[in-house]
């Protein structure tokens, strides 16, 4: 007997990784029903992972720029309390897509930030925080729950420098997700889905 109809509704399952610049993340996924749609399932997928990437660098390339400008604000080491919060507040409604923006001191807790409530919260764990410590000019955390926000976001963070070159500070940017992981602009195949997930297989996003 022969096997049209398994071969009919055979499905054909494609699954292409890409490693993008920011996460490492993993586009999975597509279900086919022909051998031609393979190839172009390919290629829609290196498209679609490239747009990602795009998106995703753009905004980290974005995030590195205020970031610096804000670490070399005159006399922001000096800032504290009411006036330090007013300005974060200020940037951030400035700046889209940011959940928050802030400093954060040596000891690893929130001098202040654009939410105005979050001092002495500490962030001396983070991931992020100690690569900055440790020398690193940009850093970013991978996805987490905010303890200022209390949001799915991304933080990026880099140093702010005293007079001596020493690390005073660490300024910090929060992205929420919906602003960082962009998926409508990537093409994929009839009945195709779009899965992103972060290097710890954490899904961020599914289109």
């Amino acid at each position: 007997m022969k096997r049209e109809s398994t071969l009919r509704t055979r499905l054909i399952i494609v699954v292409l990784t890409a490693i993008v610049p920011l996460f490492g993340l993993s586009l999975v996924g597509l279900v086919l029903n022909t051998d031609e749609a393979v190839s172009q399932a390919r290629t829609d997928l290196v498209l679609s992972a490239s747009r990602v990437a795009a998106n995703q660098q753009k905004s980290a390339d974005a995030t590195r720029q205020t970031l610096t400008a804000i670490a070399n604000t005159p006399g922001l080491l000096d800032t504290e309390g009411p006036i330090c919060e007013r300005y974060f507040n200020t940037l951030r409604s400035q700046v889209e897509g940011y959940a928050n923006l802030g400093m954060i001191g040596v000891d690893g807790k929130i001098r202040c930030d654009s939410l105005s409530n979050n001092a002495l919260v500490s962030v001396a764990d983070r991931q992020y925080f100690l690569d900055v410590m440790a020398g690193s000019a940009f850093a970013n955390s991978g996805y987490l729950v905010g303890r200022a926000s209390g949001k799915p976001t991304v933080v990026f963070a880099s140093p702010v420098m005293d007079s001596t070159g020493k690390t005073g500070a660490v300024v910090f940017a929060s992205m929420s997700l919906p602003a960082l992981v962009v998926t409508s602009d990537a093409p994929l195949p009839r009945g195709g889905r779009l899965l992103i997930a972060d290097r710890f297989g954490v899904v961020l996003a599914v289109s």
